[in-house]
């Protein structure tokens, strides 16, 4: 067979998917600044270490981009391209 049973989603994956979707319907658009991670702790109820994870991981995916320095922080992608 093909497929293998379904598995339930890790936390850090469904902040990446609401996240990656918000950007999709374009209620984030590119150049928007994501807010902190400690806002965004209490925004999806859950720990740092979990937000620093799903932070990574769209990074690695193109969807945010990291600005370093006082005034920097997380941006939206102006080149995601979302691949399915």
């Amino acid at each position: 067979m093909i497929f293998k049973p379904a598995r339930k989603v890790k936390i850090f994956q469904d902040v990446v998917h609401q996240i990656q979707e918000a950007v999709l319907s374009g209620s984030l658009k590119p150049g928007h600044s994501l807010p902190s991670e400690k806002k965004l702790e209490a925004i999806f109820q859950t720990s740092r270490p979990t937000i620093r994870k799903a932070i990574k991981e769209m990074e690695d995916r193109g969807l945010i981009k990291l600005n370093p320095g006082r005034s920097g922080g997380m941006v939206v992608n102006a080149f995601f391209k979302y691949v399915c």
